[in-house]
């Protein structure tokens, strides 16, 4: 659970990614072992949103981020998440240095604003992309759909 974005996020094997809510503008979980990474974040945005307003930010701050192309998707479809978003989830795998790159992109509008979950793999050798196949199918379609937003009242601990 990220305090600072308010953001629920069931993890795979939670006990082996490394999270840190703190240090960058992004809530970043590093899962070693897979080489995968997942980034996170909410923001304030116009009161009337598109995800595609939300990606064009998100874009603006990682430039680096795979673009959206027929070549390399393999799926694009609108996830409810997290609940109240309209959220586009983008997934698609590329080659990259050394073997082959997953990736699952969710784009995510509400009134005023923003969400974004980004998931990185890489994988090497014959069963690259299998291997590949399974992580993107667990985050897309086990931990992206689950992905929730606490509201204010979930945050404030009254007493009773």
């Amino acid at each position: 659970m990220s305090r600072r974005f308010a953001l629920g996020v069931p993890l795979p094997e939670r006990a082996r990614w490394s999270v840190d809510d703190a240090r960058a503008p992004w809530l970043v979980a590093v899962h070693p072992e897979s080489r995968s990474e997942l980034r996170l974040r909410t923001w304030k945005a116009a009161r009337r949103v598109l995800p595609s307003e939300c990606e064009a930010q998100v874009r603006l701050w990682r430039p680096t981020l795979p673009p959206i192309i027929e070549e390399t998707s393999i799926l694009e479809q609108r996830i409810d998440a997290p609940p109240g978003y309209v959220t586009e989830l983008h997934v698609g795998v590329r080659n990259a240095a050394g073997g082959v790159e997953g990736f699952a992109m969710a784009f995510g509008a509400t009134v005023g604003r923003c969400f974004c979950a980004l998931f990185t793999t890489r994988a090497s050798g014959s069963e690259a992309e299998q291997v590949l196949g399974a992580r993107l199918s667990l985050l897309a379609d086990g931990t992206f759909p689950r992905i929730v937003e606490r509201t204010i009242d979930d945050r404030v601990d009254v007493p009773h």
